[in-house]
């Protein structure tokens, strides 16, 4: 009985730290992938911009 109780308590402990940590990866990946679509919206506003500045 007292092991039962001790596996459950492992199960409810990691799968409270797997969640913990699977929402912090999908957030940080959801980040990454935004930070990353910003960059290339950069590369390709920069260019456009600095030639429409030279036509000004």
């Amino acid at each position: 009985m007292i092991l039962f109780l001790y596996y459950y308590l492992c199960a409810k402990i990691f799968s409270f730290l797997l969640k913990r940590f699977t929402i912090f990866t999908i957030s940080n990946f959801i980040l990454k992938s935004i930070g990353q679509e910003k960059m290339s919206l950069k590369k390709i506003i920069a260019p456009n911009g600095l030639k429409v500045l030279k036509m000004n």
